[in-house]
């Protein structure tokens, strides 16, 4: 679950705050073609929005970390930047701007290692 004060995308061309309805929106992507977390619901508590979405296994940045910061090969980093690329056309479709990209918040569903 992510809670926020504060939305982590700008939308462009849906000119309303309402973040459940923005939520409800990106779960209609297909997540196997646009390599997107798969969205259960969004609600609010007290003044937080709290996004729930599926479990996923590691983060990039504990997989880097977890590597003590070695330079990985480019096979290894192709995928995980075309699979990125992927994902961020699908929320330009939408007229999505992400605006908290960072190792954090990419996520790996199977890491293998």
């Amino acid at each position: 679950m992510k809670i926020t004060s504060r939305a982590t995308w700008v939308w462009s061309s849906i000119g309303d705050d309402d973040t459940s309805n923005h939520a409800e929106v990106i779960s209609d992507l297909d997540v196997d073609l646009t390599n997107m977390v798969r969205f259960h619901e969004a609600f609010q508590y007290l003044d937080q929005t709290c996004l729930v979405f599926e479990r996923l296994d590691m983060s990039l940045f504990d997989l880097l970390e977890q590597r003590e910061w070695e330079h990985r090969p480019l096979d290894e980093i192709r995928p995980v930047a075309k699979q990125l690329l992927v994902a961020l056309d699908a929320l330009k479709g939408l007229g999505v701007l992400h605006t908290d990209i960072k190792p954090d918040n990419v996520m790996f569903v199977n890491r293998k290692d």
